[in-house]
């Protein structure tokens, strides 16, 4: 089902939501109205010195790379795609705000996932050449984004997401590792 909402680089061939977790923009809507409004009625764009991820469990956080350096995928195509597993682009998803990283840790370790960890990344240490993608504001979403699909920018917005496009390694550290569960203790 997963090639049914990503059909090469057009997005929207079908609804991707509820059904799948990597659509997580649409889990992101049903959050409580106080992390949205907290968060996207501030200006972050451009004043934000810490981006945040949740690493998959085969990143390394002091080298993190996109699945494929080389890719050439749009930005629409990896905000609709990109956590899909076998999506390969040259995109780096992080957010702004390390709630919103929070919350999708805990959405993640809610549906099962095991070993999830927040990286955060100094933008001051970013290598030279890395391009960022600020995805923060309308303006910006508009830009990239182009005229639709709505889901997309409102993953986006949602994510107040920042994508990274870099030929080097970025570096970042882990800041909250996994949760142990009660009955793991």
């Amino acid at each position: 089902m997963y090639s049914m909402a990503c059909c090469g680089e057009k997005y929207g061939c079908a609804e991707p939501c509820e059904s799948q977790f990597d659509a997580i923009g649409c889990i992101l809507q049903t959050l409580n109205d106080d992390l949205e409004i907290r968060h996207l009625t501030s200006s972050v764009s451009g004043k934000w010195k810490t981006l945040y991820r949740i690493l998959r469990l085969d990143e390394i956080p002091k080298a993190l790379v996109s699945k494929n350096p080389l890719a050439v995928k749009t930005v629409r195509s990896h905000v609709g795609c990109g956590s899909r597993p076998n999506y390969m682009s040259q995109y780096i998803s992080t957010t702004v705000s390390l709630d919103v990283a929070r919350c999708y840790k805990k959405i993640g370790e809610e549906k099962g996932l095991t070993g999830l960890r927040i990286a955060k990344i100094d933008v001051s240490k970013l290598p030279v050449g890395t391009r960022m993608f600020d995805l923060t504001t309308d303006e910006n979403r508009d830009k990239f984004i182009g005229p639709g699909p709505i889901v997309c920018k409102n993953f986006a917005r949602k994510s107040q997401e920042v994508l990274l496009e870099s030929m080097n390694p970025i570096p970042s550290e882990v800041i909250e590792e996994f949760s142990r569960h009660k009955d793991e203790l």
